[in-house]
């Protein structure tokens, strides 16, 4: 009896299960949900079972023999494309390989600096690895383009250092990295980590990074990267370009990148999903790919194109831990040198402000002096007149009077009462003279010095309960804890900080200054009313739950009692218990 033959095979049917899920992938609302259940990946199954199931169903004659040829084309097929696959990232790579070893830059730390430019592509974090990991105790980054500044320009004493320049240090030096002065210099910690020793033989290390402004001082080679994306239909890679340039204008050029290869088995990934980057919902179809692989050298992403690099440079690897000792040795000189560059800078450019207000200051101009409240105080009286000349009627406060507002704000709490009275009148002085348009160009104090203000107690109330008002979108949270910084004297406001509270979200700045200061007032029965006590009770008062979790801490820790420390946003509650 002939055997029945099906001329659509039954097998088919995984092949339309792929189209439905596609299908409802296409559309967000289902498709989000299929997403979050990896759907995109369930192609792989039912469409390989697919193939395999019609080579069954054609192999015991349940359906035409000639239906074998879609899964040897299938899997046959997908085979000699992996190959070719693998075939051309090869030939790339030796084909790399080979350019890269005629190319080289002679090299010596001792004579050239290493300049890589700001955007070289794949080498954003070619210095600290040049440092780290090839033996370099310095390696800079150029600085971007200079932009042009405003038509009143500071005329800078000193320039500052426009390169960064990375390097490392060891043991007692790290713990340096934390002090403020080094940020308000611009020198940033970077990497730090300790490898415990044991008691016997391996010491404790301790090493770290940090980058700092620092003019080149010795001739440069120069680095440049460009990427590209090679695509062909075999393969797809992404290409970084490099170039090296020596001091006497010779020119190496590499290669380096990184390709991820097709996995030898068939795996079609189809689906779609959510791109966050561009707000979107994207479809896609293509084979899954391997392990990415470097191009031109083993490491993968930038790590080929650092380790190309390095090679024409004549760079050997050198590990920082096996350095460890001839770096504690050295210590880290050039933190105090960079510190004092930009000291000695921020001091003459806050002369050149004094001597002649009229001139544009911007915060990067006067670095740490904040930090260093001793050396303004025989200036605080010049920064007062060189404030008050900020104050334009046609533009509000200057940029320049509002740092040196910032820098009046740093005193020491005896000098900042000394300048107390003549500070309020110079500010409501300068306040009705100004215009009251725009609100970044017309608010009349700084933040820094809003809050500060509240040191100098009851006379200063006024001028903060008019400050609390200045922005017409939210009370302003500056002035509210500078309120709170005068404490139980400034009672008679809190009426007035409840009904700014009513229209807050609980999650915003300004609810959370109301609190605080209610309940530095001694007016916890309003603060209460705000934001029950008992955390319980949230949910049934119907209060956003974003960040609520701080409020029972402050309600236990701030009483009238407290320092003006709790007076601040950064201030949680658990940092300690006032009394």
């Amino acid at each position: 009896m002939a055997r029945e033959i099906n001329w659509i095979p039954v097998s088919l049917a995984w092949f339309a299960l792929t189209a439905i899920i596609y299908i409802l992938q296409l559309i967000p609302f289902t498709g989000i949900f299929l997403m979050l259940a990896m759907a995109p990946l369930w192609s792989i199954l039912t469409v390989n079972l697919g193939f395999l199931s019609l080579a069954v169903e054609a192999g015991i004659g349940k359906a035409s023999r000639w239906w074998l040829l879609a899964p040897v084309a299938w899997f046959g097929g997908y085979a000699a494309f992996a190959y070719l696959n693998h075939s051309a990232i090869d030939a790339l790579d030796r084909d790399m390989q080979r350019d890269n070893a005629t190319q080289s830059i002679a090299f010596d730390p001792a004579r050239h600096a290493l300049v890589i430019d700001h955007n070289a592509a794949d080498l954003s974090t070619a210095a600290g690895a040049f440092v780290h990991d090839y033996g370099l105790s310095v390696a800079y980054v150029a600085p971007q383009p200079e932009s042009k500044r405003k038509s009143q320009q500071l005329e800078l004493a000193q320039q500052p250092a426009r390169h960064r320049a990375h390097r490392l240090a060891a043991g007692e030096a790290c713990k340096r990295l934390a002090d403020p002065r080094l940020r308000a210099a611009h020198i940033y910690p970077g990497y730090h980590f300790d490898r415990k020793g044991d008691r016997k033989s391996l010491p404790k290390r301790t090493l770290c990074s940090y980058a700092l402004p620092e003019d080149v001082d010795r001739p440069a080679i120069q680095v440049a990267a460009k990427s590209e994306n090679l695509k062909s239909f075999w393969l797809s890679a992404k290409i970084t370009r490099v170039t090296l340039t020596a001091p006497d204008g010779r020119i190496a050029r590499l290669r380096a990148g990184y390709t991820a290869p097709y996995a030898w088995l068939p795996m079609p990934v189809i689906g779609c999903g959510l791109n966050s980057g561009a707000a979107s919902w994207d479809c896609f179809a293509d084979f899954w790919r391997g392990k990415t692989r470097g191009l031109g050298a083993p490491a993968t992403y930038g790590g080929a194109t650092i380790t190309v690099t390095a090679k024409a440079l004549g760079l050997q690897s050198r590990p920082a831990l096996e350095r460890y000792d001839t770096i504690a040795a050295a210590g880290a000189p050039t933190l105090d040198n960079a510190v004092g560059r930009s000291e000695r800078r921020s001091l003459d450019n806050l002369e050149a402000v004094l001597a002649n207000p009229a001139l544009r200051a911007t915060v990067h101009d006067l670095n740490g002096l904040a930090e260093q409240p001793g050396v303004l105080v025989a200036r605080a009286d010049r920064i007062l007149s060189a404030m008050s000349a900020g104050y334009s009627a046609k533009g509000g406060l200057s940029e320049t009077g509002r740092n040196m507002q910032r820098l009046l704000a740093a005193l020491p709490a005896a000098d900042f009462q000394r300048i107390g009275p003549a500070l309020i009148e110079a500010i409501e002085r300068g306040w009705a003279q100004s215009s009251t348009g725009k609100r970044h160009t017309s608010d009349p104090v700084d933040g820094f010095l809003a809050t500060r203000l509240g040191d100098l107690g009851q006379q200063a109330l006024p001028l903060l309960m008019r400050l609390t008002h200045r922005n017409t979108h939210r009370p302003d949270s500056a002035a509210i804890y500078g309120i709170c910084r005068i404490g139980p004297a400034a009672v008679s406001f809190a009426d007035q900080l409840v009904a700014m509270s009513s229209a807050l979200r609980r999650h915003d700045d300004a609810f959370q200054a109301i609190y605080v200061t209610l309940l530095r007032l001694g007016r916890s029965d309003f603060a209460d009313q705000m934001v029950p006590a008992d955390e319980a009770e949230f949910e049934t008062r119907g209060i956003i739950p974003v960040k609520i979790s701080r409020f029972p801490a402050l309600r236990r820790a701030i009483t009238p009692a407290s320092p003006p420390t709790v007076c601040s946003h950064q201030f949680r509650g658990n940092e300690r218990r006032a009394g």
